[in-house]
């Protein structure tokens, strides 16, 4: 089973890159690189379905569209993260 989840990334004007999953309200981590807020993401992704299924809580679905405001920010990249569970139950990224 594939999860697909939209990822926005935005470099701030003091210069952190913060990602936010907006189909999971909780998920939002700050780093100074592209690349570690990219992995911080994929972290606190696999941690809450983990806890979801464990929990046997529904998993959200991606939303469709997401708005941008750009006035406060520099930059802004928009992808896809994407996690695994295996036939055992394993999740992996």
């Amino acid at each position: 089973m594939v999860f697909k989840y939209t990822a926005k990334i935005t470099l701030s004007m003091e210069g952190d890159y913060v990602l936010e999953i907006p189909a999971i309200r909780g998920i939002r981590v700050k780093s100074v690189s592209l690349p570690e807020a990219i992995q911080r993401g994929e972290v606190e992704l696999r941690r809450y379905l983990e806890e979801q299924l464990r929990y046997g809580e529904s998993i959200p679905e991606d939303v469709p569209e997401i708005s941008i405001r750009t006035d406060d920010i520099s930059e802004v990249i928009v992808l896809k993260l994407v996690v695994m569970i295996d036939e055992g139950g394993f999740i992996r990224a």
